[in-house]
Order: C-alpha cells, then structure tokens, then sequence
C-alpha cells in the first residue's frame, strides 16, 4: 500500500477481474454474456461510467477520482460474500485516438486499490486492430481520414495525445501490468485465438481467478456464442465522418460548422447502413481492401520484433494467427 493510500482506498480481495482488454476484441460479449452472468457467480460494476471518473479523468498528479469510493464499496460487497467483481471497460487500456497515453497511469491507480486484483486482456493482430482503431474514432465523432488518423502532424512535437502506433507495442502493456500485479495474476490472450478457441479461452479465465464453475461452464459457453454486430460499411462511414467534421462538435472534431450532435450523426448513419448496405457491398471490400494495403505499407515490420517477444511471454505462436514477426519463429 503506497503511503497516500489508506486501507479505506483498497479492496483486497483476489476475488476481483480487472478486464483491461483493448477495444475491438469482444469486449461487449464478454461484458453481456459474461460478467453480466450472476449463476456464474460474476457481479459487474453498476455503472460502467464510473471507470471514466475514478481513472481516467482525474488529473495525472491526483491520486484518483470521485467515482472509486462507489466502486470499492461494491468491490468489497461482492467479494465478502464470496463472489466474482468485474470491472470492464476498453478504457481501460487506452483510447486508441489519444495513442493510449494514460495506460500506464491508468495501471498503477487501477493497482493502488486493488493490489490482488487478477488481470484478463485480449489484444489484436495490429494491423487489423489500427484499421479498427480509425474506425472508432469515426464513430465516436471523428472526422479523420485514415490518413490523417495514422501519421498525425508534428510528430516531433507532441502538444496533444494523438494516436500513436506504439500503443499496440502488446508485450509494454503486458509487461507493466505484470510488474504492478504479478506474472501469475496477468493473462494476456489474442483476441484471434478466442475466435478460433473460446472455450479454451474462458478455461483460461477460470483458471486465473480459480473459478471451477466458470471452468465447468466454458464449453456450454462457447458453444452459444452469437456473431458480432456488423460494422458500418466503408462509404456509409466515409459519409458519417464528412458529417463529424463539420456537423458534430466532439473532443474528436471540434471545429464543426453547426454542432447537430454526434449522436444524431451516429444514428442516421446506422440507419442509412441497414437501408443502404446491401447495395454498398463491392465498394465497402473495395474501401476496405484499400485501407488494409495503406496500413500494411505505413506499418511493415513495424511490430516484428515486439510480436516475436510477445509471443514468448505469452507461449502462443503469434505467427498463425496472422501476427507478423519478421524472420522470426514465434
């Protein structure tokens, strides 16, 4: 306990999951069809905002936020009577517009209130997860190009967070996270391999929090598991970002001309995709194909060598599932 710590300020329980996991790599799955479960004996933070106001707002050299009381209360609630506290939040591991700035931060309050806490994230091949990081800040009222997204100005200056691709550097994240909480209190996992194998996926889970009735549930889990919600098509979401830059005033896109609201935008735009999306189909792979080969070409072996680390503190083969690693093995 840190001396600006009272023990008022800590739960610690090991019976709390702190889901770091990064956006786009089933969060809101694991949120509604798991944690959400009580007979699993999982019991989620109320009020999912709270993460923002407890560690995300609250200035760098503050300890913390008005929300963590509300959340320690329920941690201690949960726990005393013996079962699971999930706090589950893709803010967690960073915004992926501000290039994860704050993770580190954001890892050390995280482990000042909750020092046996266990730790689960899924994380994504990274020229796939960029693609899908440009895409959010889209939806979340950005009006970037994917250009523009990717190689912010001044980059030898940085006077605000913009999006960095160092964020998705996995094995620095991974390594804070097991500095703060311990290797055996940490589980990394790609999001890939969850596809591919969810049940072994959720057995992992259960082994990390020793949770026999998740680990005798995982098969029955997986097998249930319903397709995501599709994404908006590439022109419907070109469309929503011409509309963003200059119709929605967002911390993502301030200078707008007439400020219509964001999620007015956001709401016409999933209307026009289900009525529209069907035709768009060819120039949404089109878009898509485009946008893949641009991130592709910036990137290149940008992640090789610390996909080739990755892939040896999590002992997966990284390569078959699409990770690239150079000349490497991993």
């Amino acid at each position: 306990m840190s001396p600006e710590t009272s023990a008022d300020d800590v739960c610690s329980s090991a019976r709390v999951l702190l889901h770091v996991g990064f956006h786009k790599t089933a969060t809101t799955w694991f949120q509604s069809e798991l944690f959400s479960r009580p007979e699993l004996d999982f019991v989620p933070l109320g009020e999912r905002n709270l993460v923002h106001q407890a560690f995300c707002i609250p200035h760098p050299l503050e300890p913390g936020g008005p929300g963590v009381r509300r959340i320690l209360a329920e941690a201690r609630e949960a726990t005393a009577a013996g079962r699971y506290f999930v706090i589950s939040h893709e803010r967690l591991s960073g915004y992926p517009a501000s290039g994860g700035y704050d993770s580190r931060l954001i890892a050390e309050r995280l482990r000042r209130h909750f020092p046996n806490a266990r730790v689960f994230c899924l994380f994504r091949e990274q020229r796939a997860m960029i693609l899908s990081a440009w895409r959010q800040q889209v939806v979340d009222g950005g009006g970037l190009s994917l250009r523009h997204f990717i190689d912010p100005p001044e980059p030898h200056i940085r006077r605000l967070p913009l999006f960095d691709p160092a964020m998705y550097r996995y094995s620095l994240l991974l390594g804070h996270y097991r500095a703060l909480f311990g290797e055996d209190h940490v589980q990394f996992r790609p999001y890939e391999a969850f596809c591919a194998q969810p049940a072994s996926i959720l057995a992992g889970i259960a082994e990390l929090l020793d949770h026999p009735r998740l680990r005798r549930a995982a098969a029955a889990l997986a097998s249930s598991m319903s397709a995501p919600n599709p994404s908006l098509s590439m022109p419907v979401l070109h469309c929503q970002r011409f509309m963003n830059a200059h119709f929605a005033r967002t911390q993502l896109s301030q200078a707008c001309l007439v400020d219509l609201g964001a999620g007015s935008i956001r709401a016409a735009a999933r209307v026009l995709d289900r009525a529209l999306g069907w035709l768009l189909r060819p120039l949404d792979a089109r878009g898509r194909h485009k946008a893949a080969l641009r991130i592709a070409e910036r990137f290149a072996s940008f992640y090789d060598e610390d996909n080739l680390r990755l892939a040896s503190l999590v002992g997966l083969p990284l390569a078959e599932y699409g990770y690239s690693v150079g000349t490497g093995t991993a």
